[in-house]
């Protein structure tokens, strides 16, 4: 992961710090996932959300990544796992969505969305303070 691309992310530092060498593919236990919408009161529309807690295979690792006005979105077909996240900037290629999110193997989640944040739980065993 060339993580300069992501250099704006709200917590790509903390992550960075953490989880140096860590692709996103490092989390694949989903412990949480949340779909939720809020009203943008200055555009006048809904705006969707999505929160997925993801651990490595032992908890030892946990972050939570909240993606954010979500565009379009595959049904989701994971049970607790994916094989894989795989976040692609692509804010060059498309117009409104600037990454794309998906299960790199399984296709059990995939969607398109504006920004998205990340928040580091838990690393190396132990919970990190806010």
């Amino acid at each position: 992961m060339d993580k300069t691309m992501f250099n704006s992310i709200d917590g790509i530092e903390k992550y960075s710090e953490y989880f140096a060498n860590a692709p996103w593919c490092h989390f694949h236990d989903v412990i949480e996932y949340r779909w939720f919408r809020k009203y943008d009161n200055d555009e006048q529309v809904d705006r969707y959300y999505v929160e997925l807690v993801m651990s490595d295979t032992n908890q030892d690792d946990i972050v939570k990544f909240l993606f954010s006005d979500v565009e379009i979105m595959s049904d989701v077909s994971m049970h607790g796992y994916i094989s894989g996240l795989e976040i692609l900037n692509r804010c060059k290629e498309l117009q409104r969505a600037a990454y794309e999110v998906l299960d790199f193997e399984d296709g059990a989640i995939h969607m398109l969305c504006s920004d998205f944040s990340i928040d580091v739980l838990r690393a190396q065993g132990k919970d990190i303070e806010k």
